[in-house]
């Protein structure tokens, strides 16, 4: 398609970004870096491409930089319909059981509080709402809720 007015181009964006964010299949992406590389990230994406070479509701895809060097290898699954989950130190030997676990719809609880948190915030809701233990399981002092 020729691109002939700023109605093309927005179009053409459009279609891009269904097909990056509302993906057909579950989309892996796997942080493909140098530092993804060099924390066994090659292996895993090898691993996974094996384990569901014959699955077409599947796409295993190589990414660039996901930005959390520490945490290497990141994979990022995402779904339409389900909530888009990075997850971190994802070796060879747990790559193919975390695809699995997301694409039965488990997901670690960090990802539904967060959603949760994050809609309570944007919409009004009684006080009593927000002082619920469930939506802080864990103390602060702990330091525990950027590692569940």
């Amino acid at each position: 398609m020729k691109i002939q007015s700023a109605e093309d181009l927005e179009k053409i964006s459009r279609q891009y970004q269904e097909r990056l964010y509302r993906p057909d299949a579950v989309k892996v992406n796997i942080g493909m870096a140098s530092c993804g590389i060099a924390a066994g990230a090659q292996a895993a994406f090898d691993k996974a491409a094996d384990a569901f070479a014959d699955d077409d509701t599947i796409s295993i895809c190589q990414t660039g930089c996901i930005g959390f060097c520490e945490q290497e290898p990141l994979v990022e699954i995402l779904a339409d319909g389900k909530p888009r989950v990075i997850y971190k130190n994802i070796t060879a030997d747990r790559i193919v059981e975390a695809i699995e676990d997301y694409r039965q719809g488990m997901v670690p609880l960090i990802v539904p509080l967060t959603l949760l948190k994050h809609h309570l915030s944007r919409h009004p809701v009684p006080d009593w709402v927000h002082q619920q233990v469930y939506l802080h399981p864990y103390a602060k002092e702990l330091m525990l809720r950027n590692h569940v």
